[in-house]
């Protein structure tokens, strides 16, 4: 019996995180970086820096670094339109040579060549305003990252009471499960 309502109760746990996964997603994320950046909150404690504002810091210090990478990639990525955009120049031009080598009239060639070009510039074009279209349409993304920022500045702020709670649950745990292995009734 004990297996079976621990599957169960295992299996409720999962549909009722899966209808709340908008909270508990952001929140496991954050308990993930918090366990991470507590040691660093913890340090500037020692330091003489009051807890609240060490975690203040950390985060600010998290959020200024997101933000600089993002900058970073969107930055590339769009900044190598234009050398996309002179690569195709030459390769148009490369194209239109190598028709007329051939003997294909230089009218001809270079119709073909500015088709091809003109063809090839709007899949960038298409490319690239696709990325930056879906990046300003992620708000749930927005959502997310304000949903882990909030949490991650009250749990940095509170690791070590969350820490020592779960440890005296799971030694609370372990004297509960001593005493049902010694047949001891516990009320």
């Amino acid at each position: 019996s004990c297996p079976r309502t621990s599957a169960k109760s295992s299996a409720g746990a999962i549909w009722l995180a899966s209808l709340t996964e908008v909270i508990v997603i952001p929140v496991i994320v954050a308990s993930i970086i918090a366990a991470v950046l507590s040691p660093l909150v913890s340090w500037l404690r020692r330091k003489g820096v009051p807890r609240a504002l060490g975690a203040a810091l950390i985060l600010l210090t998290v959020i200024a670094l997101g933000a600089g990478m993002t900058l970073l990639i969107v930055g590339g990525v769009t900044g190598e339109a234009e050398a996309i955009g002179g690569h195709l120049d030459e390769a148009k031009k490369e194209i239109s040579d190598g028709l007329q080598s051939l003997g294909i009239k230089p009218e001809s060639a270079q119709k073909a060549a500015n088709d091809g070009g003109s063809g090839s510039s709007d899949a960038v074009s298409a490319l690239l305003n696709g990325v930056l279209g879906g990046i300003a349409k992620l708000s749930s993304l927005a959502f997310f990252v304000a949903i882990v920022v909030l949490f991650l500045f009250f749990l940095v702020l509170d690791f070590p009471v969350f820490r020592d709670y779960v440890e005296d649950l799971r030694h609370l745990r372990g004297a509960v499960e001593k005493e049902r292995s010694a047949g001891t009734r516990i009320v």
